[in-house]
């Protein structure tokens, strides 16, 4: 499934909130951005399951006992849940196949979300739409590797 709009109209947001989902069903869910660091997501998705403001989070100021207790609360359940955060600005197909290897070998997984598929690395030197096929068709194989 692709995931596509302009730029910042909340593409990571609901991806996120998707994984999350998935995650908290006890689904293996691996999340991997080439766009933005594991600190940011986790903080992401710990806002989210708090239900407070991801700013307040991102800032280290959430208003009031109540909304912190939340947060400190999702942060330990974002840590109990088979959700797995990579940041991989520079990986290839090669180095996703590579990792999901390691995740699949602790925990089976059933979700595998990559954030910003322009972003993923091209095998060979290639103009960006023949690169993008191969990294598609690359990621296609895997998805049947990987069940």
């Amino acid at each position: 499934m692709v995931l596509a709009a302009r730029p910042s109209h909340g593409k990571t947001a609901l991806a996120v909130q998707i994984a999350l989902h998935a995650a908290l069903e006890g689904t293996g869910v691996a999340f991997i951005s080439l766009e933005q660091s594991g600190e940011s997501l986790g903080r992401r998705a710990i806002a989210f399951l708090a239900d407070v403001n991801a700013e307040e989070v991102r800032l280290n100021y959430v208003d009031g006992e109540d909304n912190w207790q939340r947060v400190v609360s999702s942060a330990a359940r974002v840590y109990q849940i088979p959700f797995f955060l990579w940041d991989a600005s520079a990986a290839t197909t090669s180095d996703l196949r590579a990792r999901l290897c390691e995740l699949t070998a602790r925990e089976p997984l059933g979700l595998v979300v990559l954030d910003y598929l322009q972003l993923l690395r091209f095998e060979e030197r290639s103009d960006l739409r023949t690169g993008v096929t191969a990294n598609v068709r690359a990621l296609k194989a895997m998805a049947k590797e990987f069940g």
